[in-house]
């Protein structure tokens, strides 16, 4: 059972080094910990966060979540390939000294498809999100876990609207970001740095508990 106060999950999806530079600093002003959805095969590529960046934020308190070892699209694979690469990342995350997290299941291509859950169960994972449902593990559909995409074209004021809504209705967020770039950019993935401290400080005035993904799951 959750409490009737609301908190919120701030994720950080494909591990982009745009979140280190851009959004980690804003977020340390808050004192906010956020999650990082790692893809245990870019680490260190171009683009993506270098490990003493990802240690660098798990030691100052987020996590690193099992965003699956080469982020296929899950439709291509079998349940065995599934299965790989969720263990392949979380062996990668646990060789990196990443205990927070690696048993989180984020999926790559955002949907469910039907055996997810039962991976998640087998392998004892606490919990498999996708982009739009959250489930724990050996429950049913999470119904007071909100899901909330921020994506560059979605409205703002919708946005915060949502955050407001859920907040007074004592729900769970989780709210899902990719890149943050310093400019707004044209990719639907990628929002500006202005807009992400809009939000943040939207979820301040609101008072609203921001907590990780594994502080979350302590609460159930």
């Amino acid at each position: 059972q959750t409490s009737n106060h609301s908190n919120l999950v701030i994720i950080f999806d494909d591990g982009y080094e745009c979140v280190f530079l851009n959004a980690y600093p804003v977020l340390k002003k808050y004192n906010y910990k956020a999650n990082i959805s790692v893809i245990g095969s870019l680490i260190g590529e171009y683009e993506y966060m270098s490990n003493v960046q990802l240690g660098k934020l798990y030691l100052d308190g987020y996590d690193m979540l099992n965003h699956s070892f080469n982020h296929k699209q899950e439709v291509a694979l079998s349940k065995n390939e599934l299965i790989k690469e969720y263990r392949r990342c979380k062996i990668k995350l646990l060789s990196k000294g990443y205990y927070r997290g690696f048993n989180i299941i984020v999926l790559p291509g955002g949907k469910y498809i039907g055996s997810h859950l039962d991976i998640a169960s087998d392998g004892k994972y606490k919990a498999i999100r996708s982009l739009d449902e959250c489930y724990i593990t050996k429950k049913e559909k999470v119904t007071d876990i909100e899901m909330i995409n921020v994506y560059g074209s979605r409205s703002i004021d919708e946005i915060l609207s949502l955050i407001t809504e859920y907040k007074n209705q004592g729900k769970n967020i989780i709210l899902i970001f990719h890149r943050i770039n310093i400019e707004k950019s044209t990719s639907d993935m990628d929002i500006s740095k202005k807009t992400l401290i809009r939000i943040l400080g939207h979820i301040d005035r609101e008072d609203i508990n921001v907590l990780t993904f594994s502080k979350l799951l302590e609460t159930y």
